[in-house]
């Protein structure tokens, strides 16, 4: 009887092995819940011709367990189904199981009710916590072994990993966090994969350091267990090399977050890296010793619903080689070279544990690895400078710019990142705007401004309505109303030009409304680490707004304060909170009572008895809040058939109504099947009329608009590394995506925005 091999998955000081056989790992990260479902195949038939061997993706518990103990595993939340597709275009997979991913997704990927379990301490030694993190791996762990998904049951899952970055927190949880990291490790052997663990290690030395680490502390960085293969995360994974070679000496080195571009956040500028850079980093990570590698991301994708984190733009493109829209850029074609040049000296690259260095220039080197079949040399000549150099080897004379690996194959030249014989550079596709024909009449809807109860409040507390609106929304909602009876006292001039200044402790932003009448905002420029949470915001009062009358018994006059919270998402970490505090504190809403007052400027053009221009006098008038309430304001996150709670007035307007305040707008679109034909990857939305709000399209949720200007020169936290921004852009993001699975031949858009805009200037273009 012919014995058969049992398929397995190890590694050794060198590489990956899939039974028994080294083998060099060129991935990409895709997130399956931000690219619609309609379109994995495509995104993944595009992955295997631009020469990936495996991809990355993150399982997020938070679109699979919405409320607990109901899983959902449908549409773009069937993971099972996206992994199916991956093994049917021969893609390994590393599953990225967390619970805690990171990702630029709501809450770092944890579900937002697991903040309200009794007791809990987030990503720590912590009894509550664990056993949530237990029930939840345990269940999807069975169902990802139903589905025959491990390498050794015939799947794709080659490598899994547990927890994410935990070199940025060890710190802060010190010795409880080592332990907790420890516990992993029974847990992962009842998990029962059978494939290797892998946990991986960030730069904060490269990204601007999240957290302040105290030096003697022996946790301060401490990334993985001892027995679990430790990976990288990283511009320049070089770079960390040596360091992962003294920590782990008999494990290969595993680029696992290799960033070819950075996430957007509102009010800054676009981030950007350049291509020539990246093929540099990929070049001289392999040539160095590296034994695999992923591009984060291979395709960005989109935040729909409530994916996004804190601050975080709705599109999460990051400069990939296959765009939002899932079209490849000059990138994929760019990176599929570099790919299939690695792929083709995967053996000479494998078959020596170290290459020899030869050490030309104070920053330039050759790596020469040997491969012992052939008897030729595969030689990496990297020009580690920001100069450029000329360099002689092997009887060859050579300029070398900087930052630039030349590849060679028995002496000859196969590939010159630096050369200018590269046409990298390819038109690229635009967007062909719909015809008016498509677009049916817009119905406009006033919602109401809430007034406070006239009933009195037996308490008139702030300080016994919750100190986080999460508390009463579950986050099913961005919005919340804080409602205020307030008085001011009577004085005589007019407040038609006064500076109202309000004081307030709040996240994420907040619209004044005074009397029904928008006053302002609080357009701040958002900060993702350390988020700011006490503002003194101005509102110049450029609108008369009517008092009303009061009995002349009284010395005050009575306001109706309405202020509009709004949440632009959870953190996705520690770091985004105040300094020393966990995941579980965060909070949105208004956090205690404001306070407000009017600065009042008097003209005094009078002449004073000894004939001068007496000076303009200024007067300070506080405002008394008398009692407050909150109304949830349920504009839903999510594709369900509501989208705007009935129980929330509406009043039908002209579209060209002047109201300040929030309004919904709803347009059917109908496309005829000849223009449909040409939609190629979907519809885009121009948003640059609006300002800020929430979309729907045939009732799924594209995600949060928000026309923000871009407030930052720089990033301060992106200052030490290849990330630069694009100063030509405006605004952070303009375009909205709607994916091609949801265009039907009739549509219904809806609009929900906060404030205000110009819904006659929406422009819709197809993306071909």
């Amino acid at each position: 009887m012919t014995s058969i091999q049992r398929r397995g998955v190890s590694f050794d000081a060198r590489a990956v092995t899939l039974n028994g056989k080294r083998t060099l790992l060129i991935g990409g990260s895709l997130h399956y819940p931000k690219i619609h479902h309609t379109q994995w195949e495509r995104a993944l038939q595009l992955a295997k011709e631009c020469g990936l061997n495996f991809l990355d993706t993150y399982v997020f518990w938070n679109i699979h367990e919405k409320e607990r103990g109901t899983f959902t595993f449908t549409e773009e939340s069937d993971i099972f189904r996206f992994l199916q597709l991956a093994h049917q275009y021969e893609l390994m997979v590393m599953l990225r199981l967390g619970p805690y991913i990171c990702a630029e997704t709501s809450y770092g990927g944890f579900p937002y009710w697991l903040k309200e379990i009794p007791g809990i301490s987030f990503r720590t030694y912590n009894e509550p916590f664990m056993h949530e993190v237990k029930r939840w791996l345990l269940y999807i762990t069975h169902l990802l072994k139903k589905h025959k998904l491990f390498y050794p049951q015939g799947g794709p899952i080659i490598l899994v990993q547990l927890e994410n970055e935990y070199d940025l927190v060890s710190n802060i949880h010190q010795s409880m966090g080592q332990q907790y990291l420890q516990w992993y490790n029974d847990l992962y052997r009842e998990l029962s994969t059978d494939v290797p663990l892998i946990m991986c290690k960030s730069s904060p030395e490269e990204v601007a350091a999240t957290t302040s680490p105290t030096k003697d502390s022996e946790f301060s960085n401490v990334a993985s267990i001892e027995n679990c293969m430790e990976t990288l995360n990283s511009f320049y994974g070089h770079k960390k090399i040596a360091g992962l070679k003294e920590r782990k000496p008999n494990q290969p080195v595993i680029w696992t977050e290799f960033w070819i571009g950075w996430y957007n956040i509102w009010t800054s500028a676009p981030r950007k890296r350049s291509i020539e850079d990246v093929i540099y980093a990929a070049l001289r990570f392999i040539a160095q010793g590296g034994a695999g590698l992923s591009y984060y991301m291979f395709h960005g994708g989109t935040h729909f619903g409530n994916l996004a984190m804190y601050a975080q733009t709705t599109s999460y493109y990051f400069d990939s080689p296959i765009d939002e829209y899932g079209r490849p850029t000059f990138r994929f074609h760019m990176l599929k070279q570099i790919n299939q040049l690695l792929h083709s000296f995967s053996q000479p690259l494998l078959s020596c544990d170290d290459p020899q260095v030869l050490h030309l220039l104070p920053e330039v080197f050759a790596f020469i690895w040997k491969d012992h079949a052939s008897h030729k040399n595969l030689i990496f000549l990297c020009n580690d400078s920001k100069s450029t150099c000329h360099v002689s080897f092997q009887g060859c004379a050579k300029k070398m710019n900087p930052l630039s690996v030349t590849v060679l194959w028995d002496n000859k030249i196969v590939l010159d990142s630096s050369s200018a014989s590269f046409d990298w550079q390819r038109p690229f596709l635009g967007f062909v705007e719909l015809e008016d024909a498509c677009f049916h009449p817009v119905e406009t809807f006033k919602l109401a401004i809430p007034t406070h109860p006239t009933t009195k409040s037996s308490s008139g507390a702030f300080s016994d309505l919750p100190d986080d609106m999460l508390i009463v929304t579950k986050d099913q909602t961005d919005y919340m109303w804080y409602v205020a009876n307030a008085a001011i006292p009577n004085i005589h001039g007019s407040l038609r030009n006064a500076l109202i200044i309000l004081d307030v402790e709040m996240a994420d932003i907040i619209h004044l409304f005074i009397n029904q009448k928008y006053i302002g905002s609080s357009w701040v420029n958002l900060e993702e680490e350390g988020r700011e949470c006490h503002f003194s915001l101005e509102f110049p009062n450029n609108t008369i707004y009517p008092i009303p009358a009061t009995d002349c018994s009284t010395s005050s006059s009575q306001l109706d304060i309405a202020i509009l919270a709004c949440s632009l998402g959870l953190i996705k970490g520690e770091f985004q909170l105040v300094k020393g505090a966990t995941m579980e504190h965060e909070k949105k809403g208004i956090w205690k009572e404001p306070s407000m007052r009017f600065f009042v400027r008097q003209d005094c053009s009078k002449k004073n008895n000894n004939n001068e221009d007496q000076k303009d006098s200024e007067q300070s008038i506080p405002v008394s809040f008398l009692s407050w309430t909150i109304v949830p304001f349920y504009v839903m996150k999510d594709n369900r058939d509501m989208f705007i709670d009935s129980s929330h007035p509406m009043k039908a307007v002209e579209q060209r109504s002047t109201f300040l305040g929030p309004k919904l707008y709803q347009q059917t679109i109908v496309i005829h099947p000849k223009t449909r034909n040409q939609i190629k990857s979907g519809l885009v939305i121009d948003f640059s009329c609006m300002t800020k709000g929430i979309f729907r399209w045939n009732s799924f949720c594209c995600g949060r608009y928000y026309i923000s200007p871009v407030m930052k020169e720089r990033d301060e936290e992106l200052k030490n590394t290849p990330i630069q921004l694009d100063h030509l852009c405006k605004t952070t993001q303009r375009y909205y995506y709607i994916p091609q699975g949801i265009v039907q031949e009739t549509n219904q858009l809806q609009v929900f925005e906060e404030i205000g805009g110009n819904f006659n200037q929406l422009r819709i273009f197809i993306v071909s």
